[in-house]
């Protein structure tokens, strides 16, 4: 029984806690590129979706011009407030899952503890 106990204590506080930082590490990167944050940053300004003037002329007209750098502009502003929520909502799933993975990190250090002090009270609460 007591090598049973000791063995659980050395699985927990080592390879347990290294799997626990592993597997916390690893939902932290797909969140990460699950909301392409890094690429998102990246063309931040980009025009949304591609959407751009697709057929020029030949020859300057002054109003295919400003049809397009309006349309431009548009796509530009548009892309950039649909990129930037993406981030805003990839940066408080992430900062979520960072403040929950520190509540089970803690839970995991103190789990063992609190289990045997839960069974020395309850064995006290028999007793009495």
């Amino acid at each position: 029984m007591v090598g049973l106990a000791w063995h659980y204590f050395a699985w927990h506080y080592t390879r347990g806690l290294r799997d626990f930082l592993r597997i916390w590490g690893n939902v932290q990167w797909f969140v990460w590129h699950f909301f392409s944050v890094g690429l998102l940053l990246s063309t931040l300004f980009m025009p949304f979706r591609r959407i751009r003037d697709e057929r020029r002329k030949k020859g300057f007209d002054v109003g295919a011009f400003a049809e397009s750098v309006v349309v431009n502009v548009l796509m530009r502003i548009v892309g950039f407030f649909v990129r930037s929520v993406l981030i805003l909502a990839g940066l408080v799933v992430s900062v979520f899952v960072l403040l929950m993975g520190v509540t089970l990190f803690v839970s995991w250090l103190f789990a063992p503890a609190l289990y045997l002090l839960m069974m020395v009270t309850g064995f006290f609460i028999v007793l009495t």
